[in-house]
C-alpha cells in the first residue's frame, strides 16, 4: 500500500472507532471509503441466524434498485443472492467480487438479469464477517455503468485493507444487535421448503419432490446441472432427470421460463 495510503488508512481507522457505537457510523465509512475509490450504492446489512436480513443502512440512489432493496431483497430474494449465500457455509471473512462467489451460471440468471443489469449494476464488491451473536454481517458496495468495474488496482486496495475494515464493520455490527429491540425474529424458510410448499398449493400442478426443489432453487440461484450436482454430491445425469421431472410438471422449458413461473414468489420486478 502507498504511505498516502497508510496514512489515509491510520486517520480513517482512528475516525471510524470513535464513530462506532454512533449511527453516523456507516455514512461515514461509505464517505471515507468514497474517498480512495467512487462507487454507485452501498449497503451495510445483517444475516442473522434463521431469519431474514435486517438492514443497517443503505445508499441506494439508482430507485429501481432501492426499490428492490426494500421491497423485495429483505424478504425473499436475498436467497439468490451469493453474498447472503456464503454466509450459510464455512469462509474467509474479508473482501470478495460477486465474480469470486457467483455459482457457474449465475450471470446468465433472470434474477442477474432483472436485479443488477436491468438495474444499471455492473460490478459489486463485498466484505463479510461474522458477528460473535452468530449474525453474519455484509457491507456490499457496486457499481453501475457510468463507472465502470472495479479495477485490479482497486479490488487489491480493498484486500489490502479488509481485515481493519471486517474489525470496523464487525464493531458497528456489535453494538446494532446489542441495541436491537428484544423481538421475535421473521423466521428464514429455505427456497427449497419455500418452493416445495407454493408449488403443493398450485392447482393443476404435480407437486415436487424433495430432491426437485432443491434441483429448482439451484437452478434459480444460477447453478448450471454439474454444479448442482456437486452441491448435492449427486452425479450430473441424476440431476439431469430431476430437472427433467421439474420442468415437465411446472410446463416449463428453461430457466428463464422456471423464474417467470414463480415470479410472484420469489419478486414483483417491474
Amino acid at each position: 500500500m502507498a504511505r498516502h495510503d497508510l496514512r489515509w488508512l491510520s486517520r480513517a481507522t482512528a475516525m471510524l472507532m470513535t464513530a462506532t457505537p454512533s449511527s453516523k457510523f456507516p455514512r461515514l465509512l461509505r464517505l471515507l471509503l468514497r474517498s480512495q475509490l467512487p462507487f454507485s450504492n452501498m449497503i451495510l446489512v445483517t444475516y442473522p441466524p434463521h431469519s431474514k436480513p435486517i438492514s443497517l443502512y443503505s445508499w441506494l440512489p439508482n430507485t429501481r434498485l432501492n426499490s428492490h432493496y426494500e421491497e423485495h431483497y429483505l424478504t425473499h430474494t436475498y436467497q439468490l443472492d451469493p453474498f447472503y449465500q456464503i454466509s450459510s457455509a464455512p469462509y474467509r471473512p474479508g473482501s470478495y467480487q460477486l465474480r469470486d462467489l457467483a455459482p457457474d451460471r449465475f450471470f446468465h440468471s433472470e434474477y442477474y438479469q432483472k436485479y443488477y443489469r436491468g438495474s444499471s449494476m455492473v460490478d459489486e464488491i463485498g466484505l463479510v464477517t461474522q458477528l460473535d451473536t452468530g449474525d453474519h454481517i455484509h457491507l456490499s458496495i457496486g457499481r453501475n455503468q457510468s463507472l465502470g468495474r472495479f479495477s485490479r488496482v482497486e479490488v487489491n486496495f480493498l484486500k489490502d485493507i479488509e481485515l481493519v475494515l471486517c474489525s470496523l464493520i464487525k464493531g458497528y455490527g456489535e453494538t446494532q444487535v446489542k441495541n436491537r429491540p428484544k423481538i421475535k425474529p421473521e423466521k428464514h424458510q429455505p427456497l427449497e421448503d419455500r418452493l416445495q410448499k407454493h408449488i403443493e398449493d398450485m392447482p393443476n400442478v404435480c407437486a415436487l419432490t424433495r430432491r426437485e426443489s432443491e434441483v429448482a432453487a439451484l437452478v434459480l440461484k444460477g447453478h448450471s446441472s454439474l454444479s448442482a450436482g456437486l452441491v448435492l454430491n449427486i452425479a450430473l445425469d441424476t440431476v439431469k432427470v430431476h430437472r427433467k421431472h421439474l420442468y415437465r410438471k411446472l410446463q416449463v422449458g428453461s430457466q428463464a421460463e422456471l423464474f417467470a413461473r414463480l415470479s410472484h414468489l420469489l419478486v414483483r420486478l417491474p
